[in-house]
């Protein structure tokens, strides 16, 4: 934490002017609280809809990798990437189509109503509902959240498929 005032630390800026902020904020220093607040989004998350399953670290490592964006390609096979904690949170957040922090049988009602009642449409994203991942809520996504509710069928799957600028 910087002291404010004079006695802060601001090489943008020296003298008086802007003396509170820093200018030059980035690198490791800066992606690492991001990265650990998103850590722990994710694990919250996971918890509220699979309490009786584990989520190992290489998984929340695997979730935020996957879930981040391209933002520019600065070799052949090089890139820079933007953490996204929304893409990550969606990514494990398939099948709670009504966004209530459950999967449960009204998440199946919400999607019914939405696919053949013309009802509000998923939320945060349509993507809450496409449960098996195939890309677009469908009834496929009502057997799936049926089957894993009622069958003991795989949960929802981890989703990294992103139609739309998140």
């Amino acid at each position: 934490m910087d002291l404010m005032g004079e006695r802060g630390y601001n090489p943008a800026y020296p003298g008086p002017a802007n003396v509170n902020y820093t200018a030059i904020f980035g690198g490791t220093s800066a992606a690492c609280p991001q990265v650990a607040a998103t850590a722990a989004l994710i694990k919250a998350q996971w918890w509220r809809f699979y309490p009786a399953i584990l989520l190992y670290s290489y998984q929340v490592k695997e979730i935020i990798e996957n879930s981040a964006e391209v933002i520019k390609k600065i070799g052949p096979q090089e890139y820079i990437y933007r953490l996204n904690a929304f893409r990550a949170l969606l990514a494990i957040s398939r099948g709670d189509v009504n966004n209530d922090k459950s999967i449960t049988v009204a998440d199946v009602n919400y999607l019914i109503a939405y696919l053949i009642q013309g009802g509000p449409a998923p939320v945060p994203v349509v993507e809450m509902a496409d449960a098996n991942c195939d890309g677009r809520p469908s009834i496929g996504d009502v057997v799936w959240l049926i089957n894993y509710l009622f069958k003991g069928g795989p949960k929802p799957l981890i989703c990294y498929k992103y139609p739309n600028n998140y």
